[in-house]
C-alpha cells in the first residue's frame, strides 16, 4: 500500500474517525485528486482482502504495518478493509465512476471481483453499474476466477437492489431479476451460486413488487 493509504488508515484508526467521523476531510488532506485517492484505496482494499485469505500475505502486511503504528489494526482485517471502503464512499461519485471503468477494463480476475464488491458498497449510487454487472453474471457457468467474479457481481447487485429508490426499481432492475432467477433455477450452476441468485431475486422482487403495487 502507498504511504498515503497507510497514513489514512492510521489517522482514521488512532483518532476514532471510524465509523462516524469525517473521512472526507482526511481524504482531501491525503490526496490531491479523487482519481488518485480512488486508485490507491482500491489497491489497498484488494491487498487487505488478499491478506484475509492467505496467511503469508497477512504476515507481510502485519510486518509493514508496524512502521506506521497501526499493527493492531491489521489483526482486525475486516475492520481495516471497511475503513478503506468508507474512504471510497467519502470520495463519492468520482469513485463510483472510476470503479465502473476499472470493472470493465481490468483483465485481472481478482481485481474485477474486488471492484464488483466495492460497487455494491455504494448501494443505490452504483445503479449505473447494474447493466454491466448483470452482463457478467449472465455469462454461462464457469469455474475458477470467472466463477469468483460472477459470485461477486451477484452479491453487488443484491447490495444495490436493497438500497435503490422504489421509483427507479422497475427501470433499473428487471434484467438483473431475470438473470438472478435463471441462476437460482439452473441445476448446472454451483449450489453456492444458486443460493446467491435466490437471495438476490427475493431482495429485488420485493423492491420491484412494492413499486408496482403503488400504481
Amino acid at each position: 500500500m502507498t504511504e498515503a493509504v497507510w497514513h489514512y488508515l492510521g489517522e482514521a484508526w488512532r483518532n476514532d474517525l471510524y465509523p462516524d467521523g469525517d473521512l472526507r476531510e482526511m481524504i482531501d488532506r491525503q490526496w490531491s485528486d479523487a482519481g488518485r485517492a480512488t486508485s490507491e484505496l482500491v489497491a489497498g482494499w484488494t491487498e487487505v482482502k488478499a491478506a484475509e485469505e492467505d496467511e503469508t500475505d497477512r504476515q507481510t502486511l502485519l510486518a509493514v504495518s508496524e512502521s506506521y503504528d497501526v499493527g493492531g489494526l491489521v489483526v482486525c482485517l475486516p475492520v481495516m478493509r471497511q475503513i478503506l471502503a468508507k474512504g471510497l464512499l467519502a470520495v463519492g461519485k468520482p469513485a463510483v465512476e472510476s470503479l465502473q471503468r476499472r470493472f470493465v477494463e481490468s483483465s485481472d480476475a481478482a481485481e474485477c471481483a474486488a471492484v464488483a464488491l466495492l460497487l455494491g458498497e455504494f448501494g443505490a449510487a452504483s445503479v449505473g453499474a447494474v447493466s454491466v454487472l448483470t452482463t457478467v453474471l449472465a455469462e454461462p457457468n464457469s469455474v475458477g476466477d470467472r466463477q469468483a467474479i460472477r459470485a461477486a457481481t451477484a452479491y453487488a447487485l443484491g447490495q444495490i437492489g436493497a438500497t435503490i429508490d422504489e421509483g427507479d426499481a422497475e427501470e433499473a432492475l428487471p434484467e438483473a431479476v431475470e438473470v438472478l432467477t435463471r441462476l437460482a433455477l439452473d441445476p448446472n450452476e454451483l449450489q453456492s451460486q444458486r443460493s446467491i441468485g435466490y437471495s438476490g431475486t427475493r431482495r429485488r422482487t420485493r423492491t420491484c413488487g412494492t413499486s408496482r403495487g403503488r400504481r
